[in-house]
């Protein structure tokens, strides 16, 4: 392989792979020498993006290490074991709960050469409502599959054993061995160890959650006696050192979760759409406060003997603190005074075109049929709305319209939202055809903030 080679040649995608195979995971930079020493002549403009693109792309298993190197994963896991305790449900219906226990080496199956096991036999990941052909051929009802997502076996894979039992799942070139194991089998000591380790490397950034998938391809990396013999079930040595979960993350104990995420969205809203932090928690709020509107409708107009409007209107009350109905809650007056003006203040930001613009945009992959819930919602919350925001409430109610496929009411109410905002300067208005920016395109009267995108998947 003397000749400089293309950045899609094959060649080079089997010289990566065999390099992580053979020296174990590598830094990009060492696998340019590496490349290098075994003749492969890479172009030096061509080398990032040759291998970024056989790194991210062409090598489906071949995965980043928080430490900066990257690994192959079925020779980084071949050989160890990984325990699960199952449970009567996993039994009746041949599961396994992927989270957190076997979420290691679930990553293998986004390849078809591990979506069987070594006897042949498949088996895949499944995810509830996603897949659900899949699960109504098999007749598994969604509440059977794990909130993070299950492996499906073959049709009675799992009948020899019990609930309670231990098993193990061991990578191989042969694919997923699955293996019973005996409590007197896993070791107290190796299980204590690498409990310690992975505590170690969740507890080194306090301030930062780590993906749990991440953490224990590290503790492989670093550790090769790690997971060679059988220990407890991750989730048992997880709640032993008192690390904190949350899905697919690990942090330290007493991790605020829910502000974490916020905050993530909030920078990447930020980011995403060039506003403030400020305007970024309101387009969350907003757009998060919909999301619950839209879920209600879908839930309303398809249950048998619903009222539709009606109901969604006194739901939407209950969530807003609007005066139509009287919610639950309503007996903690300062509560309702608080959430009300939580929403008053979030609504105040869409007199900001930017910020309208960002909350359409986060609706337009929603579950609302039609945009008939966008409708509504905008209409239910004019009310109370600041002045200042109720030309952009019309404006979004507008596109409810375009979406609904009515364009006679589309334009009526564009105007309309026009209408609504004519102190601003006689530079807003245009001739022909409507606009359909906020109220009339006017522009940002400062800059947009910088771009700043989470620095975490």
């Amino acid at each position: 392989m003397s000749d400089t080679l293309p950045v899609s040649d094959p060649a080079l995608v089997n010289a990566v792979k065999q390099l992580l195979v053979e020296h174990g995971p590598l830094t990009e930079e060492d696998l340019v020498v590496a490349l290098a020493g075994i003749g492969v002549d890479l172009d030096e403009d061509e080398i990032a993006d040759a291998l970024d693109d056989v790194l991210h792309i062409e090598l489906e298993l071949a995965m980043p290490l928080p430490d900066g190197r990257w690994t192959w994963l079925p020779a980084l896991l071949a050989g160890r074991v990984f325990t699960h305790r199952l449970s009567a449900v996993e039994v009746a219906h041949d599961l396994l709960d992927v989270n957190p226990d076997l979420e290691p080496v679930a990553m293998l199956l986004e390849s078809e050469d591990y979506r069987r096991l070594a006897d042949g036999s498949p088996i895949a990941s499944v995810l509830a409502p996603y897949d659900s052909i899949l699960l109504e051929k098999r007749g598994i009802s969604f509440d059977a599959v794990a909130e993070h997502g299950s492996l499906l076996l073959a049709p009675g894979r799992l009948a020899q054993y019990s609930s309670g039992d231990l098993i193990g799942l061991r990578p191989g070139p042969s694919g997923l061995t699955l293996e019973v194991i005996g409590e007197q089998a896993v070791s107290p000591k190796a299980s204590a160890e690498l409990a310690q380790h992975i505590a170690m490397l969740v507890g080194a950034d306090n301030d930062e959650p780590e993906l749990l998938t991440y953490v224990i391809w590290q503790v492989c990396a670093d550790h090769q006696e790690a997971f060679r013999q059988p220990v407890w079930p991750l989730g048992q040595l997880l709640d032993e050192q008192g690390v904190a979960r949350d899905g697919d993350w690990l942090a330290t104990a007493g991790f605020d979760f829910p502000s974490w995420r916020v905050g993530g969205r909030i920078a990447g809203i930020a980011g995403q759409y060039r506003i403030s932090d400020d305007e970024a928690l309101a387009v969350l709020a907003v757009s998060t406060l919909y999301e619950q509107v839209a879920s209600l409708y879908v839930a309303i107009a398809t249950a048998e003997g619903g009222t539709g409007v009606s109901e969604l209107v006194d739901s939407l009350a209950e969530l807003t603190g609007a005066p139509q109905t009287t919610p639950e809650w309503a007996e903690d007056p300062e509560r309702v005074r608080d959430e009300r003006e939580t929403v008053r203040a979030s609504l105040g930001f869409l007199a900001e075109p930017a910020v309208a613009e960002a909350v359409l945009a986060e609706t337009l992959d929603s579950a609302d049929p039609g945009g008939a819930a966008l409708g509504l919602f905008a209409e239910s919350l004019e009310p109370l709305a600041p002045r200042s925001a109720r030309a952009p409430l019309r404006w979004l109610r507008a596109h409810a319209y375009q979406r609904l496929g009515d364009a006679v009411r589309a334009e009526e109410t564009f105007r309309a939202a026009r209408g609504a905002r004519s102190h601003l300067a006689a530079d807003t208005v245009r001739s022909g055809p409507l606009c359909q920016r906020p109220w009339g395109c006017q522009p940002r009267t400062r800059p947009a903030a910088p771009c700043r995108g989470t620095t975490r998947p």
